[in-house]
């Protein structure tokens, strides 16, 4: 390595006030405070017009407004996280930052040289499209609050109600914890009143398990063939969950699970282009393809029907005119006959909006 190229630990402790090593250029701390995209803007601006805006629409009561792409479908420090000596971490946004960069050449590429661009892309440029993709996947509002009602859930199942002191120093004793007295009447006082208590894990846990999943999912997307589906016009919208599975029979529009199993995976990257990645050889060899018009409606009906808060457009369009968007599902469901305090969950969340950490 020659004197004037940085090193690793050069580049990972050059910009960040606590010397930590961090492989990626730039601040990793850097976003904290600040605003962070859930659907990135590279995203949305495909979709807004040359004044940066873009139309919301609010999936469940359908309230259409028009917001500037530097607001829409963000949140404070929602990626921000608490580092084991207590101090805040923007690491996570910084890392969704430069896949978002690597990805976005990739997207214009596609889009905007259009027959002039080799498809499907070369195989780097899929890499980095598909763990896009696949952090798109899991970042959002909608893993977010499956995180926190998988949680809400699993404490249901693990803290009886009703224990008395003799089945509650069992329980501590269970799980290798001193079963004091103080300890004991803590148990008590939260069995008796478990079915009225919502537990909610840390945003923590959701920006922990992030990562392992979307790449347990890229391994999945980067073997698929692609195929893109060309409008003529601008006619596509697209949502806060715009990763869309989409089965030939027997789902509805809006599931969410089952990736390695789904068809088809659909990827709006502008008005006009359709990404879509397909299952073995059962399409034919990958290619680029002029869509039917008369497929439009299908399609942005299962894309908003994908939506968990949001779904978005060119503000002078009315991409959703006539289209009759379902009712949101739930997000996970759990069999548990007799429990209805770990079934409750199984119906459309009562609400949408995370819980925000406690400053």
């Amino acid at each position: 390595m020659s004197a004037s190229t940085p090193s690793l630990e050069d580049v990972s402790t050059a910009n960040d006030p606590r010397g930590e090593r961090w492989p990626l250029p730039g601040k990793p701390h850097g976003s904290v405070g600040t605003r962070h995209h859930l659907l990135p803007q590279l995203h949305q601006r495909y979709f807004g017009n040359e004044r940066g805006m873009i139309a919301v629409v609010d999936r469940a009561t359908g309230r259409r407004y028009t917001a500037p792409i530097r607001d829409a479908v963000a949140e404070r420090d929602f990626y921000t996280s608490v580092d084991n000596d207590g101090a805040l971490d923007g690491r996570s946004d910084h890392l969704l930052t430069w896949i978002e960069g690597n990805a976005a050449p990739v997207i214009e590429r596609i889009v905007r040289l259009g027959l002039f661009q080799p498809f499907p892309p070369p195989f780097a440029d899929r890499e980095s499209l598909c763990l896009f993709l696949a952090f798109q996947k899991t970042r959002g509002r909608a893993v977010r609050r499956m995180t926190e009602l998988m949680g809400d859930t699993y404490m249901h199942v693990m803290v009886p109600k009703g224990m008395d002191e003799e089945q509650a120093a069992a329980w501590l004793s269970a799980r290798d914890e001193e079963p004091t007295s103080e300890a004991i009447a803590q148990v008590c006082s939260l069995s008796e009143i478990v079915d009225d208590v919502e537990f909610v894990p840390d945003p923590n846990a959701h920006i922990g398990a992030m990562g392992p999943l979307a790449l347990k999912l890229f391994e999945e997307l980067i073997t698929r063939p692609w195929y893109l589906a060309v409008y003529d016009e601008p006619s596509l919208v697209t949502c806060d969950e715009p990763v869309v599975l989409f089965f030939e029979q027997g789902r509805q529009p809006g599931h969410r699970t089952g990736m390695a199993f789904a068809d088809q995976i659909w990827f709006p990257l502008s008005p006009r282009h359709l990404l879509i990645l397909g299952r073995g050889d059962r399409y034919g060899p990958p290619r680029r393809f002029d869509a039917d018009p008369s497929s439009v409606g299908d399609v942005n009906l299962r894309i908003a029907a994908n939506a968990y808060e949001s779904i978005l457009m060119h503000p002078d369009y009315d991409h959703l005119a006539g289209i009759d968007i379902p009712a949101p599902g739930a997000l996970f469901t759990v069999h548990a006959p007799g429990f209805p305090q770990i079934e409750r969950h199984n119906g459309r969340p009562n609400r949408t909006r995370t819980r925000r950490r406690r400053e």
